[in-house]
């Protein structure tokens, strides 16, 4: 997947970012660090997590994700899955949710299946419909462009990143997207810096790495072994 759906984020934040997670996890890590990264701005108050909505057609997907939730207290956090999907595969990763240690799961879940988790245009047009117009944040991710998404609708304005000129974004045939400079366009596409890349990386290892905490919007989060 490419990243679509970004600049939808308003300039400067002064409450919490209501963010949508789109992802196809299960076949790399970065989906999963950037769930990790999404938990850690949450716990700094910067980002509130309303759904994950995610493209890999396989059972265990949700639950996979619905683990990842739960090991930073946020098991409640709805999950919608597609149905009839173009990667049904099992992946890499997926399979970790049914480890166990003995009688009990070794991550920690709510979620077995698909039985339980509703179809992610139906979840996505719930939470839609009851935020305000305008006001969430998709983050459509695929390959390195994981984290990026996630950090530049959160922190608009921490110079991460710099702003394209304007322009307008088509869909060309077999998919390659085109990008045509336009004064009065509405799409931008993200630049970077050398100093930049330098200063994402730094921020992508400590909030990834930033391990569960008892912060301001979830004082009562547990702590469960990581998956």
């Amino acid at each position: 997947m490419n990243l679509l759906a970004l600049l939808a984020a308003a300039a400067i934040a002064t409450t919490p970012v209501p963010l949508i997670f789109d992802t196809d996890m299960g076949n790399d890590v970065d989906d999963v660090l950037a769930l990790g990264l999404i938990h850690a701005l949450q716990s700094r108050g910067e980002c509130r997590l309303l759904a994950v909505t995610i493209a890999e057609d396989h059972p265990l997907a949700a639950a996979f994700a619905n683990a990842v939730n739960t090991f930073y207290g946020r098991g409640d956090i709805p999950i919608g899955i597609v149905s009839g999907g173009v990667t049904p595969d099992l992946g890499r990763f997926l399979k970790l949710a049914t480890e166990r240690d003995g009688d009990s799961l070794r991550y920690p879940r709510d979620l077995d299946g698909t039985n339980d988790t509703p179809e992610a245009w139906r979840l996505l047009r719930r939470v839609l419909a009851a935020q305000p117009d305008g006001s969430v944040v998709i983050a459509q991710v695929g390959f390195s462009n994981n984290l990026t998404s996630v950090l530049y609708p959160v922190r608009p304005d921490r110079d991460y990143f710099g702003l394209s000129e304007p322009g307008r974004i088509t869909m060309e045939e077999h998919g390659r997207i085109r990008f045509e400079p336009a004064p009065d366009g509405r799409h931008r596409y993200l630049t970077m810096s050398r100093e930049q890349s330098l200063r994402v990386v730094e921020a992508f290892v400590a909030w990834c790495s930033q391990p569960p905490c008892r912060g301001p919007l979830d004082p009562e989060a547990p702590a469960h072994a990581a998956p």
